[in-house]
């Protein structure tokens, strides 16, 4: 897509645009750096790239990559619980399109596909549940993640596979919590984030006060948007406004309702629990960031069916993520940058899928990577 300078959509964008560059520069003298703000979902990280926003000729303001999507954290042991399961002659393995190309160490699940593996994508959890319908001799596992958005459809569909005690259906379940996976970033002591830009599909589900502490106690100043161009220009003007008013509210741009989505959380709550810990790749454990099946519904559970073998946490050690995700670093400032983590060999959380921030500075910089290797 062309970017918003070479070819503005609005006359009012163009305003709210120069807006933006006279309050990101009345900042500089009191926070000696540019100002940084963090578009948290998935859907925004890919917005800001297609409406290419980090290239407008604002010397002030920078925008940080969030958390992107679900698939991008997901640990590399968990891949590796796919890979085996999907590898079992009794299985039909069923997931969603974009986890087909998250790898573990090397390989991903389309790297078996070749295989006699069957291994299908579908858009659903009902998708996959209709398979276990008709292939009642094969048990059918459905892999999914995703943030608190997406799993109202999970919780319904192991809800109707127990109503109809279909007894060859599983889920191998990595939901995240996005909200104490935003904590785990104010309370990073090397924080480099004044604002953020959050889902309004995830707020539609929670609700407003899950955000409600990151203002409180951390004097972050919040803008609930869409993915529109419009939305993000304006919630970005929004929060700049707030920093140089020494202000720090949470402001519900797209005018979710504030207590949520009562019938889906109910829903949500009868069929699965938090997880004491929940592993984000390259990042490390956080805790009751991940979500999994309650005891009612164990007999749905893959990790269960399967006996998967404990997860191990990774060494996180040498991967630098977090200080990226804050605001610290650049990727080709990460020590592992282009030598262990590569888009062939991810180890961290942006060089899992081509979006990742370190994934385009590895494509654009190669000469960096070539160095570190």
């Amino acid at each position: 897509m062309t970017g918003l300078v070479e070819s503005p959509q609005s006359q009012q964008n163009q305003v709210i645009l120069s807006d933006i560059q006279r309050l990101s520069s009345s900042l500089m003298p009191k926070l000696r750096r540019s100002v940084k703000l963090m578009v948290v979902s998935g859907e925004q990280t890919l917005a800001i790239a297609d409406y290419n926003l980090n290239s407008i000729a604002l010397e002030h303001l920078e925008f940080i990559q969030g958390y992107g999507k679900a698939a991008w954290s997901l640990p590399i042991d968990r891949v590796d619980h796919a890979l085996a399961m999907a590898q079992k002659p009794d299985v039909i393995f069923t997931t969603l399109p974009e986890l087909i190309s998250i790898r573990a160490k090397q390989q991903n699940l389309s790297d078996i596909q070749i295989t006699d593996a069957d291994i299908r994508t579908v858009d659903s959890p009902q998708a996959a549940l209709q398979i276990a319908r008709n292939h009642p001799n094969k048990q059918v596992v459905f892999f999914t993640v995703g943030y608190e958005d997406s799993v109202l459809s999970t919780a319904e569909t192991v809800s109707q596979a127990a109503a109809e005690e279909i007894s060859n259906f599983s889920v191998y379940c990595n939901h995240m919590n996005l909200i104490p996976a935003l904590k785990a970033v104010v309370d990073s002591p090397s924080i480099h984030i004044d604002g953020f830009i959050c889902s309004s599909e995830i707020a539609s589900v929670v609700g407003l006060e899950p955000y409600q502490f990151i203002v409180d106690y951390y004097r972050k100043p919040i803008v609930i948007a869409d993915s529109s161009q419009d939305a993000i220009l304006k919630a970005t003007h929004t929060l700049l406004q707030q920093l140089v008013e020494n202000r720090a509210e949470l402001e519900n741009q797209a005018q979710v309702l504030a207590e949520g989505n009562l019938s889906a959380l109910k829903t949500i709550c009868e069929v699965l629990e938090p997880r004491e810990f929940y592993e984000w790749r390259g990042m490390g454990s956080i805790d009751f960031s991940g979500l999994r099946l309650r005891s009612e519904y164990v007999r749905f559970d893959a990790e269960v069916k399967f006996s998967l073998p404990k997860l191990k946490l990774a060494d996180v050690q040498f991967s630098q993520c977090m200080t990226i995700l804050t605001g610290v670093f650049e990727p080709c400032q990460c020590k592992v940058f282009g030598a262990g983590c590569t888009p062939k060999t991810p180890m961290g959380t942006y060089m899992t899928t081509p979006e990742g921030i370190c994934a385009m500075h590895y494509k654009v910089f190669p000469f960096v990577a070539a160095i570190s290797t």
